[in-house]
């Protein structure tokens, strides 16, 4: 991968891995396989296989992915966590940290990697991540924020914006210019930790190629983009009710 990889396509490229629903309950459900008998067995009694819930033909799917997106990778004895794999945890700690703080009921309601999910989803909307990044900068209104886009990306983004407004990572001023809030702030800063990771551990690769673009609803559609290459449209979301529970042990 060349270098001048943008901070933004490393992040798109880092959530096109981890954000599909399931992908991290099934990437930590293999790294507790990687534990000893004994601790597989008290990890399974008190917390329970972060997989538990998924459907077998959805668990082999984010196997496959998992596994071209190198985060895991068959051996002799079976499928196991790559080193990036292993070096996810700070991810996953800023990912919690921000749902800790931004979403208190969430985390009460939910075993922590479910919160994981829900903040690494809400940050894989098509514009999040540009559009937190462009107002840490200051405020902007949305012209703005449409100059540098694509034709494709400025007919999105009013929808786009109406939804970071609504789970209040935007507010909007009394003469309609656009500021980032503390919870988008932060998000942004989970969003570095993506970069920061994937730049160190997955950047040499070669990005892998997506073979089925609209696999799930709610994953994102379509090769990683950065902002304006022509992102595809995602409905707003909500956190979901009652997703499974699971737990998050490095």
């Amino acid at each position: 991968m060349s270098a001048t990889v943008t901070h933004q396509a490393r992040v798109a490229r880092a959530l096109d891995a981890l954000a599909p629903p399931g992908a991290v309950r099934v990437l930590l459900s293999v790294r507790l396989t990687e534990r000893s008998a004994e601790e597989q067995e008290a990890l399974r009694t008190t917390v329970g296989d972060p997989a538990d819930g998924l459907h077998p033909a959805e668990v082999a799917e984010h196997h496959r992915d998992l596994e071209r997106h190198g985060l895991l990778r068959t051996s002799p004895a079976g499928l196991e966590a790559t080193a990036a794999a292993r070096e996810l945890w700070p991810v996953f700690l800023a990912a919690a940290g921000w749902a800790a703080k931004h979403r208190p009921r969430l985390v009460a309601e939910e075993d922590i990697a479910v919160a994981v999910e829900e903040v690494l989803r809400i940050g894989a909307q098509p514009l999040t991540a540009p559009v937190l990044d462009r107002l840490r900068a200051g405020t902007a209104n949305e012209e703005d924020l449409a100059r540098p886009m694509t034709a494709a990306a400025r007919a999105q983004l009013p929808d786009e914006l109406s939804v970071l407004v609504q789970l209040e990572l935007l507010e909007r001023l009394p003469d309609g210019a656009l500021q980032v809030t503390a919870a988008g702030s932060q998000l942004a800063e989970v969003h570095d930790a993506l970069a920061d990771w994937y730049a160190q551990h997955l950047a040499p690769a070669v990005p892998p190629a997506r073979s089925e673009p609209h696999r799930r609803a709610g994953a994102l559609a379509g090769p990683a983009r950065a902002a304006g290459e022509e992102p595809t449209r995602l409905a707003p979301t909500a956190p979901p009710a009652a997703p499974p529970r699971t737990g998050l042990r490095r």
